[in-house]
């Protein structure tokens, strides 16, 4: 239970995970309460239900988010790196070759 209040505290108060964890935590005490449900096999069924299900909904929409920011993250750092510099004078003289032909024309 520690685990996933810390994990909501870690994702902020407005984080739509930090809700769903909020139901998770809430259904696992309603669990934890009921003393027909330990040793019990449909309690089982009702554990996976209500907590194991929705715990694998909410790790795969923050693992596609994860995925999301680090390739964001890819196509930034790319985009972002410098040439060599010894390309950059060849750069440079490109550019103006290209502009110059505009130019003339």
């Amino acid at each position: 239970m520690n685990d996933i209040r810390d994990l909501q505290r870690q994702l902020g108060p407005n984080s739509p995970y930090a809700r769903e964890l909020e139901g998770i935590a809430n259904n696992l005490q309603g669990l934890m309460r009921d003393p027909r449900l330990v040793g019990n096999p449909q309690a089982i069924d009702k554990l996976a239900e209500q907590i194991i299900d929705p715990f694998k909904g909410v790790e795969l929409e923050l693992s596609r988010a994860l995925q999301l920011l680090l390739a964001k993250d890819n196509i930034r750092a790319a985009k972002e790196e410098d040439f060599p510099e010894d390309y950059a004078k060849y750069l440079e003289e490109y550019y103006k070759k290209l502009s110059n032909t505009g130019t003339k024309q």
